[in-house]
């Protein structure tokens, strides 16, 4: 992929300006997993599971079918062998054997199961059977959340299946065997996992897409106000300052950008500091009350609750826990069986 060029899609490209390309290599570029959690479960149907949106989770279907509901999204997408869904943090979601099926909280279905060494469990039931490798990741830059898409890649598409399969091959291969350093290959594969499938989506879809940042960028005046906002996120941003700066009106660019979007750009900017505060949470010894400031909160308590409302847990349970993963060992039957935590925490946090 040439982002000097532009993607191109059957022949039209698709990024053309500086600073679209700059965005998306800037995406890129900031894809580091910093711990990923995996389980390899098989449910025998009548089955459905719910996860939370607290972190950036990925399903793959070995086997089988299934359908995927995400929140907010009317339409529930059916998936079979060989399919890979990437589904942000924020997004919470269900998988079920059929749209119709109840759903229960899956590390509840997680603790009430004996896993194997690789992570795999089985449910019991009467009906065809799906099996799936399914994974949690806490990303290190947590600006980089705002900017993944939903992802939905087709096993049967030829390009994206060579590496899929080299890439679950040698995940799998890793998980299965109890081999020095692991933890730190493990790690390095899950980043290479959510790079490709954010490049072939890229070059698969880019083109498609109706909203998200990714139909924003095709306007103008909607992507560069998104290059602005990411690269000086500090910055005092108003509707005013924006439309000031892209030579539009106040009332146009508001409209515009909450149509492609989805939401205003001061609840944009909000939720893009909020994320900033997550990972300043997680890798520095800041006061809270001096990250909430820097976020543009004048009061902690404010803090508190928008970032519960973006996050799922409050700013103390963040910083405690450190990331947005369950733990499964002190509930467990077994621990050394159950958690399947995989965490590269040699790595410095990376410089600004």
């Amino acid at each position: 992929m040439l982002l000097r060029s532009g993607v191109r899609r059957n022949g039209v490209s698709v990024l053309n300006e500086p600073w679209d390309q700059a965005l998306f290599s800037d995406l890129l570029r900031s894809i580091r997993v910093r711990r990923s959690l995996y389980f390899r479960p098989t449910f025998a149907a009548p089955w459905g599971v719910r996860f939370e949106g607290i972190v950036t989770h990925f399903h793959f279907v070995a086997s089988g079918t299934c359908w995927l509901r995400v929140h907010r999204m009317p339409v529930a997408i059916r998936l079979t062998a060989g399919d890979f869904v990437l589904v942000p943090r924020g997004k919470p979601h269900v998988l079920c054997d059929s749209p119709g099926t109840p759903a229960l909280d899956f590390f509840e279905v997680v603790r009430a199961h004996d896993l194997d060494e690789t992570g795999g469990f089985s449910t019991a039931g009467v009906g065809p059977a799906t099996r799936f490798l399914c994974g949690g990741m806490e990303l290190e830059n947590g600006a980089t959340h705002m900017l993944l898409p939903l992802i939905h890649i087709r096993g049967q598409t030829g390009g994206a299946t060579r590496w899929m399969e080299g890439t679950f091959g040698y995940l799998l291969e890793e998980l299965e065997h109890a081999r020095p350093f692991r933890d730190i290959v493990v790690t390095r594969l899950a980043d290479m996992l959510v790079l490709q499938a954010v490049r072939a989506y890229l070059c698969e879809q880019a083109s498609q897409v109706q909203s998200g940042w990714l139909a924003a960028l095709r306007d103008r005046r909607v992507g560069q106000a998104l290059a602005l906002m990411h690269s000086q996120p500090d910055e005092r941003w108003t509707v005013g300052a924006l439309a000031a700066r892209l030579a539009i009106s106040r009332s146009a660019f508001a409209e515009k950008f909450s149509r492609l979007l989805g939401e205003s750009p001061h609840r944009y900017l909000a939720r893009l500091r909020l994320n900033i505060a997550s990972q300043r949470l997680r890798t520095t010894d800041d006061k809270i009350s001096v990250i909430a400031a820097s976020a543009g909160y004048k009061s902690l308590p404010a803090f508190s609750k928008a970032f519960k409302q973006e996050l799922g847990v409050s700013p103390v349970e963040y910083r405690r826990n450190g990331h947005g993963l369950p733990q499964l060992s002190s509930q467990s039957k077994d621990a050394a069986q159950r958690e399947r935590l995989v965490a590269a925490d040699e790595r410095p946090p990376r410089q600004k």
